[in-house]
């Protein structure tokens, strides 16, 4: 940034205390829970619908990904 103002610093304050704060928050990720699945499986979704909002013609579309049934990422 070529002008970083004194919003800009409070601004990284605040990220770097939410990072010290959170440090030991984490997100669970069943591995090996069951006999049949031993390794690590990644399943994705994903759904469109072109033109289907009839109003403005507007398409909508969305996906899932899952790690061992625990969702990584999503978007609708």
């Amino acid at each position: 940034m070529s002008k970083p103002k004194k919003t800009h610093l409070l601004a990284a304050k605040r990220v770097l205390r939410y990072v010290k704060d959170t440090k030991d928050h984490g997100i669970f990720f069943p591995f090996g829970t069951k006999e049949s699945e031993p390794e690590l499986q990644l399943v994705g979704y994903a759904d469109s619908d072109f033109g289907g909002y009839l109003v403005e013609r507007k398409s909508t579309s969305g996906y899932l990904f899952l790690i061992n049934e625990a969702p990584i990422s999503w978007c609708s």
